[in-house]
């Protein structure tokens, strides 16, 4: 365990993929949403690939595990979409707050769906941050904005995903998880992606690269913080993309969040710090993968 390099990872992981929504936004408007998915896709599927060799491990996965992949798979692939949309059609910021709220989501599945003990200080972290989508909503809960919709969904169908994988741990590695995912996910965006593939400008080309090396590098280091320290030590670092996207949309787009987004960042924050605090400061290993 090196706990000073799991936070480093972590940080570097989350500043990877609020870079990764950033360059998501600034291409999006001359390059097709499954476009930019299928680099994303691309790239994870040949890094996964390369780190499943490495570890000396097959592809193929045990025969008992394939249902749980499947639905693995099938949710992870649309919140990416989900996230994808969200980071095109939202202020960065609050799409960013939306996606944030899937860990606490995961937390209402495994007690819905599996029937597992959900602590009280994970309620309170779940009414927190739920009061913190609310601001990013809006006060008043309009569900107009299909964007909104879309960038709340995201969180559910990560949380789903995330739900399989910590039904398949210990009975699947984690780097087969995430290659089986990535490659799913290439050949589910192919037929996607041609009915509105362009061919990319120069710049364009530039984007898609960064689009694939930002989430590339934010899977690779979000896997190995989990691996080098405790969850509850690294988990909090998670939202340091909280703080960097409103910077960055400021920096790049021109965008000022308003109040509701900074309030609701502030009850996301502490819902994940109440939720993930306990006064011997242990929690269970995390099984956490990007969507």
């Amino acid at each position: 365990m090196n706990k000073k390099r799991g936070i480093t990872y972590m940080i570097v992981a989350s500043t990877s993929f609020a870079l990764m929504g950033l360059t998501v936004r600034m291409s999006g408007g001359s390059i097709p949403i499954f476009e930019q998915l299928l680099s994303r896709n691309f790239f994870i599927a040949i890094l996964s690939f390369i780190l499943l060799k490495r570890a000396g491990l097959s592809i193929l996965p045990e025969k008992a595990n394939v249902k749980d992949l499947v639905f693995r798979c099938l949710f992870g692939f649309m919140g990416t979409v989900a996230v994808f949309y969200a980071n095109r059609n939202l202020l960065l910021a609050d799409a960013q707050l939306l996606q944030k709220l899937s860990p606490f989501l995961v937390a209402f599945f495994a007690w819905v769906l599996s029937k597992e003990r959900v602590s009280r200080r994970t309620m309170i972290g779940m009414l927190l941050a739920f009061t913190g989508a609310l601001f990013v909503i809006g006060p008043s809960g309009n569900f107009a904005n299909f964007a909104t919709f879309v960038g709340l969904s995201s969180a559910v169908f990560s949380a789903l995903a995330y739900s399989f994988i910590h039904k398949l741990a210990g009975r699947e590695p984690g780097l087969r998880i995430i290659f089986i995912f990535s490659l799913f996910s290439l050949f589910a965006t192919v037929p996607l992606a041609l009915p509105t593939l362009i061919m990319p400008t120069l710049k364009d080309i530039g984007m898609l690269f960064l689009i694939g090396t930002f989430a590339s590098g934010g899977q690779y280091f979000v896997t190995n913080a989990y691996q080098l320290a405790p969850a509850a030590q690294v988990a909090i670092f998670d939202y340091t993309g909280l703080i960097l996207s409103p910077l960055l949309g400021f920096l790049f787009l021109s965008e000022l969040p308003k109040w509701p987004t900074f309030v609701g960042a502030f009850f996301i924050i502490l819902g994940a710090w109440v939720s993930i605090e306990r006064s011997e400061g242990i929690l269970p290993p995390s099984n956490k993968q990007e969507e």
